[in-house]
């Protein structure tokens, strides 16, 4: 049964579809006793990974910008991104500045627009990132926000950094509640081993070690096998410097 990370199941669950958070993403092909769960590190080694037409895989990296809150009383009454509102109501300041951007990370969280936006708070400071799939397209957008009464303030920082992702796997139109792979997914064997397991990320960098909170690692992870397996093969036994092509993935999604 394929399992999913905590990140994956919070991102489904909140912000986007499984579609886009595999798009651009590597199937990693694994030896050994799979992990409990796609939370924690992979073990074995790994025999293969899978990319678009067997190519150098770059990661997303996904643009974000900051507010920084200083000073006491009052309360945020504004955020925007590109002139897109990310809060329902105004947020009161509460305890201290790091309890504040706290309620505003998650106002912003919970709040639903277009284009979506996830949100995380250290201290004083709430980051603001796009959504795996957006790329370079966010960099330079003016973050913004109004302050009111007390003595708060704010510092905001535009988004920037954004990476787009270069021969992640891709997929077809979503038709009947099928998701289907399109273009060719393959690989060349990085080692000699029988196929167990494997996990499929999302576009950004993930090196397969603990993911644990905040979580920011989606994952998917199943069997490899010839028979009742999540991934079908013809061979498990895998030899480096050999190609692999996964002629067929697709997952569908019952009434």
């Amino acid at each position: 049964m394929i399992e999913y990370s905590t990140a994956f199941r919070n991102l489904l669950q909140g912000f986007c579809s499984k579609k886009r958070l595999l798009t651009n993403g590597v199937f990693r092909i694994y030896d050994g006793t799979p992990p409990d769960s796609p939370d924690y590190a992979a073990t074995g080694t790994m025999l293969c990974q899978i990319t678009l037409s067997s190519g150098a895989w770059t990661p997303e990296v996904l643009s974000y910008g900051q507010v920084t809150l200083s000073g006491t009383g009052g309360q945020v009454d504004s955020v925007t991104v590109n002139s897109v509102e990310l809060l329902n109501s105004p947020i009161v300041y509460l305890t201290s500045l790091t309890v504040t951007a706290a309620l505003v990370a998650s106002a912003i969280n919970r709040n639903i627009t277009n284009p979506k936006y996830i949100a995380s708070s250290s201290g004083a400071v709430a980051t603001i990132k796009a959504l795996p799939g957006t790329g370079i397209s966010p960099n330079t957008w003016v973050v913004a926000c109004t302050v009111s009464g007390g003595t708060l303030a704010k510092t905001v920082v535009a988004m920037s950094g954004g990476v787009a992702p270069v021969n992640g796997l891709t997929f077809d139109e979503v038709i009947v509640g099928v998701l289907e792979k399109i273009g060719v997914w393959s690989g060349v064997n990085s080692a000699t081993g029988t196929a167990s397991y494997f996990r499929m990320t999302s576009s950004v960098a993930d090196n397969d070690l603990v993911d644990a909170a905040p979580w920011t690692k989606p994952r998917m992870q199943g069997t490899c096998g010839q028979n009742n397996a999540d991934y079908i093969m013809g061979s498990t036994s895998m030899t480096i410097a050999l190609p692999h092509v996964m002629e067929t993935w697709i997952e569908t999604l019952s009434e």
